[in-house]
């Protein structure tokens, strides 16, 4: 073995021109010798490794064996067999087995603080071909939104959306329920002015500025029945238009606008302005009504 000296601030092996504090020159660089060449660190069990103090900084040892010991205190990383160095508080592995990382992918968390993540020109793409593939819920209450990259649907409040757009199958008995209020196409802060669609039972709601707990202003139900100012209408009336303070008006047009109607069904309806007259046609003239 050759070791060489340089004003004893380098030190050499297998070479007599160190360039470094220490440095180790291979015997057999190139070749086929089968002597080994190497550095051969110190190996110890974790036992022993968790015994140590007062441990420099940049240690580096082998922990050959984890049978005795444990994963506490300065060993707290020492879970398997391999290379380990002391950072000043623990053990720290040298090289990290990629499939232990503990991330997203393969281990569930909890964030200990808000993140925001910026894409600026990037994007962000969650492909699934899962039924309920990607989804938000409210831990004890249930799911939020469900994207379905089976079918290619979205669910709110369902996990098995239907349609392209679900909001699922919680339709509330009463017409003012707020529960109800589906879409918002508009809405205050407190919810005080609802401009959207609702569901009751069997009823389909329109709202235009309906308050939390206030009443569509048009609905259609199952069984095709619309009302206009009536949440519920008439189960014979295929329209119920109710108020107390707004009267039913017809289209209003003169004689000749009348006569250029084409076609005509028979009970078509309209206000004569050239004759001041509601009128019908019965199929074959126009009727006043009297």
């Amino acid at each position: 073995m050759l070791i060489s000296t340089l004003a004893f601030s380098q030190v050499g092996v297998n070479t007599d021109n160190p360039t470094v504090t220490f440095d180790i020159a291979a015997k057999n660089a190139t070749g086929t010798s089968t002597n080994v060449d190497g550095l051969l660190v110190p190996k110890v069990s974790r036992e022993r490794a968790q015994s140590m103090s007062n441990v420099p900084t940049s240690t580096l040892i082998y922990v050959n064996s984890i049978a005795n010991g444990s994963q506490t205190g300065t060993a707290l990383n020492i879970d398997a067999v391999g290379y380990y160095y002391f950072d000043g508080q623990q053990w720290l592995k040298l090289n990290v087995d990629a499939s232990k990382i503990e991330n997203i992918y393969n281990t569930n968390g909890t964030l200990t603080g808000n993140r925001t993540v910026t894409l600026a020109d990037k994007t962000l793409t969650f492909n699934t071909t899962a039924v309920n593939g990607f989804n938000v819920a409210k831990t004890g209450i249930g799911y939020i939104l469900s994207v379905d990259g089976s079918n290619q649907r979205v669910g709110f409040g369902t996990t098995t959306p239907q349609n392209k757009i679900d909001m699922g199958n919680d339709a509330p008995s009463a017409t003012n329920d707020p529960a109800g209020k589906k879409l918002a196409v508009y809405n205050t802060s407190t919810a005080s002015s609802f401009y959207g669609l609702g569901v009751s039972s069997n009823t389909l709601q329109i709202h235009a500025g309906s308050a939390a707990n206030g009443e569509p202003g048009m609905v259609l139900t199952r069984g095709g029945n619309a009302g206009i100012g009536a949440p519920a209408p008439n189960a014979s009336a295929i329209l119920e238009l109710a108020s107390t303070s707004k009267g039913f008006l017809p289209p209003r047009m003169t004689t000749a606008q009348r006569d250029a109607i084409n076609p005509k069904p028979a009970g078509l309806t309209i206000y004569n302005t050239s004759t001041n007259i509601l009128q019908f046609w019965n199929g074959t003239s126009w009727i006043n009504y009297q």
